[in-house]
């Protein structure tokens, strides 16, 4: 199952930044010498989530914006629900 989140640019920014925070934070845990050898390793899996999750997120942006970019004009006047006249 597939849910579809709507975010602004800006929201969708800081959803990003978070990501790439957590990421770090875990990556950073995973370098500790204090870190046991367990603790290790859940952080370097959580960190390769964190940043698969930020690398998806770029992802659909970047598609949706290239999907946008190519619609023609008469597309964006349909979704705005003008009326189309005769030619």
């Amino acid at each position: 199952m597939k849910y579809t989140i709507v975010l602004d640019p800006r929201e969708l920014k800081s959803l990003c930044t978070a990501c790439l925070h957590l990421k770090l934070d875990f990556q950073r845990e995973a370098r500790d010498p204090a870190t046991s050898e367990e603790r290790r390793e859940i952080c370097k899996k959580s960190a390769e989530t964190w940043d698969r999750l930020r690398v998806n997120l770029h992802e659909q942006r970047d598609a949706q914006a290239a999907a946008q970019e190519a619609q023609t004009p008469a597309d964006l006047l349909r979704q705005a629900g003008a009326l189309e006249l005769p030619q």
